[in-house]
């Protein structure tokens, strides 16, 4: 799936880098909808740095993380796929994980890629959450529980 996705990235000439450490706790998932979580993430960072920066810049990066941590005494699972579009602004932070809430141009999205990905990580007993500076920079995150 990664080298897909930086295929279509090189083409919107944004560089995706990656930090997946070999050491990370193995995860139970249906990897199929996790893949499709990660590129709904990253489609939409990709839109987020197209919208911010039309043309070539060194600001169009998506970086794609992994790291471990422990939550209740178990082994986690984070992935961040992060870009330095234009940001959420706060109150539409609030609606970002509702079906059919798009700020997409009519015919642009469905408003559904968010919630069909929140409901997928809820599925596996996971968490799926945003943090964001208006204008400058976006982190979504991907909390599985491990084994």
């Amino acid at each position: 799936m990664i080298s897909l996705i930086r295929t279509l990235l090189r083409h919107d000439q944004i560089v995706l880098e990656t930090d997946t450490p070999e050491d990370l706790p193995s995860i139970t998932c249906n990897s199929q909808q996790i893949q499709q979580v990660v590129m709904n993430l990253m489609t939409n960072a990709r839109d987020a740095l197209c919208d911010k920066y039309p043309e070539a810049h060194a600001n169009k990066i998506i970086r794609l993380s992994a790291r471990a941590f422990e939550k209740d005494g178990r082994p986690w699972l984070r992935l961040t796929v992060e870009d330095r579009g234009g940001g959420i602004p706060e109150p539409v932070r609030d609606h970002i994980f509702d079906p059919f809430f798009t700020t997409k141009p009519q015919g642009k999205g469905t408003g559904l890629g968010l919630a069909i990905s929140y409901g997928i990580v809820k599925g596996h007993k996971g968490a799926l959450w945003c943090e964001s500076e208006s204008g400058e920079w976006t982190r979504f995150h991907v909390e599985l529980p491990g084994e």
